[in-house]
């Protein structure tokens, strides 16, 4: 099983704030499983809430897909909103944006990666075939895309075409300071092993 770091730095007050489908306290997505292909998808966010935190590769790989454009937010966009923006932008896709700005990174053995709501206009990963190594800062978390608070949203697919076009989550346990192979759940204590 590949070792999968927390895609964030070493620094106190990181919260997981939603976990996979059989978290008992908080699950990713509706109640009661999570829709969209999210189930064991994880919501890292910082106790205080605030964007600009540096967000790191969880494993190895390289880049498929970068988005730095997207600086919208649209959390609590209604059908109507959603038809308007895509009307005035016809080359987007709801999904895509409702990511916001982010970096997709492809594993050996052809899983991807997805850091989604990033902060736009970032520098840190530009261009696709890039090849990344894990603990590398890859962006910032920030508050783009479908997204409440500023976060990062990481998950793992089984294969990754275009946002659409994407296998199902993919259960990922991670390698820490304190643990080998875990699952955070909501509630843990969060020790990255980056630098």
């Amino acid at each position: 099983m590949a070792a999968y770091r927390l895609p964030f730095d070493n620094m106190p007050g990181w919260e997981l704030w939603n976990g996979n489908w059989d978290d008992p306290v908080a699950g990713h997505g509706d109640d009661p499983f999570p829709v969209g292909g999210q189930a064991y998808a994880f919501d890292f966010g910082h106790h205080d809430g605030s964007s600009g935190k540096q967000i790191r590769a969880a494993r190895d790989g390289n880049v498929i897909e970068v988005r730095n454009d997207i600086e919208i937010n649209t959390y609590g966009w209604d059908a109507k909103k959603w038809a308007d923006y895509l009307l005035l932008h016809p080359t987007e896709i709801q999904a895509s944006v409702g990511g916001g700005s982010h970096v997709l990174v492809r594993h050996p053995g052809g899983t991807v990666a997805a850091y989604l709501h990033l902060a736009p206009n970032q520098s840190f990963v530009d261009k696709v075939g890039e090849p990344i190594t894990q603990g590398q800062i890859i962006g910032l978390a920030d508050n783009t895309g479908t997204s409440k608070p500023a976060h990062i949203h990481f998950d793992v697919r089984a294969y990754w075409n275009k946002f659409g076009d994407q296998g199902p989550t993919q259960p990922v346990y991670f390698e820490d300071a304190n643990h080998e192979c875990w699952r955070p759940r909501v509630g843990d204590v969060l020790h990255s092993n980056n630098s």
